[in-house]
């Protein structure tokens, strides 16, 4: 009865490996798998490799392959000892508070989307470093990115707390080229999350704000998302 979660790299419904097709999801092997396949469609996203229609696309397609406890069960993650410090990669072209930037997106979204987050260890505190070896350094008491602990430990409570962010349905409302929303739902309750990655404002519904970035407006019946802003909202 204990949990399994498997070492897959890709799409873990339709893997061959050594010349046969794995069974990981027939019921007698994996309850998940690491969610490799949602790393790289979140690193596309936020290096604007795809547009925001074609990542719910690709990500809607990865929740119709897989059953939906593998789904919901797969650990999301976006950091992990055989890649490089997400700050590295992201860091890559830009400087370090511009990445540290990007990482809020994507760990928001890491938390907001199906399945079950996974912290590599010193992500939340803004760790730099290239591959291996050098991703596996000693964690940086005393130097941590205090802003992005928070926000990490914000991000936890919601996901305790709100039962629509750990088993709710999903469904995708607006994927325009920079501009991606939607709707976790549980019984009674809607979780709204959106993300605006583009340099024009995004004007969207109001709601009861849970966490939210680069909100330039706050009007009865009305925000504003900036740059780089996300919202994660309940419905009142």
């Amino acid at each position: 009865d204990g949990l399994l979660i498997g070492e897959v790299w890709e799409d873990a419904s339709n893997k061959i490996s050594y010349g046969e097709r794995r069974k990981y999801f027939m019921g007698d092997e994996l309850d998940g798998t690491m969610n490799y396949p949602l790393r790289d469609i979140l690193l596309d996203y936020i290096n604007y490799t795809i547009s925001s229609g074609y990542a719910a696309e690709r990500l809607e397609s990865l929740s119709e392959n897989y059953p939906r406890e593998n789904f919901y069960g797969a650990l999301n993650l976006i950091g992990s000892h055989d890649r490089e410090r997400i700050i590295t990669a992201m860091a890559a072209e830009e400087d370090y508070q511009a990445a540290v930037k990007k990482v809020r997106v994507m760990s928001a979204l890491e938390f907001t989307l199906p399945g079950v987050p996974c912290i590599y260890y010193g992500d939340e505190a803004g760790m730099e470093g290239y591959g291996d070896p050098f991703c596996r350094r000693p964690f940086p008491w005393g130097r941590e990115e205090r802003e992005l602990q928070v926000h990490y430990h914000r991000l936890g409570q919601l996901r305790n707390k709100y039962k629509a962010l750990r088993l709710g349905d999903i469904q995708f409302h607006c994927a325009l080229n920079n501009q991606l929303s939607f709707t976790r739902t549980y019984k009674e309750q809607t979780i709204r999350v959106y993300m605006n990655r583009g340099s024009d404002d995004w004007q969207i519904p109001a709601g009861r704000i849970l966490l939210a970035r680069n909100m330039l407006t706050v009007a009865p019946d009305q925000l504003v998302l900036g740059h780089n802003g996300f919202c994660i909202l309940e419905d009142e």
